[in-house]
């Protein structure tokens, strides 16, 4: 049986501030890709400045900085 990995995304503005998390099994953006938050309430698309990745054996954590486009 295969294994669908999970990722926890951390979000992250332009400051650095903690926006909020989810997860998901999607692939994480690349830069400049433009995502749409539908976990957060009223989000407009962000803009991905950057992503870093956390994996592990047991837990993959991907953090997200954005700017509203």
């Amino acid at each position: 049986m295969i294994e669908i990995e999970t990722f926890e995304y951390i979000v992250k503005n332009e400051a650095g501030d903690v926006l909020g998390s989810y997860n998901s099994t999607d692939e994480p953006p690349m830069k400049g890709d433009i995502i749409y938050l539908s976990s957060f309430p009223n989000w407009d698309p962000v803009e991905v400045l950057g992503a870093s990745m956390e994996l592990t054996k047991h837990h993959n954590t991907v953090v997200l900085k954005v700017r509203l486009v």
